[in-house]
């Protein structure tokens, strides 16, 4: 994990297992659990802390479709389109 000063080998060991298909294969419960043990560490250590939201307004033409944001708040532009 990418925080900084954060150092702990449990945590990048679990992240690591979790993202290695030798590991989980294709078992979604496996990396599922690997993720909230994760969790568990961050949470118990929290090693930042997040105090602010950015907020981000975004104006699209009505015609543009296929701009809809996932969970983590990302899009990909090649699956962009423009309609009549």
């Amino acid at each position: 994990m990418e925080l900084p000063r954060y150092n702990n080998p449990e945590a990048d060991q679990l992240l690591d297992d979790a993202l290695n298909i030798e590991i989980v294969g294709t078992d979604q419960q496996k990396r599922a659990d690997l993720y909230i043990e994760w969790q568990k560490i961050v949470n118990e250590e929290v090693p930042m802390l997040y105090i602010a939201e950015l907020e981000e307004i975004k104006a699209l033409n009505k015609r543009v479709g296929g701009t809809e944001y996932d969970v983590s708040g990302q899009n990909s532009p090649a699956e962009w389109f423009v309609t009549e």
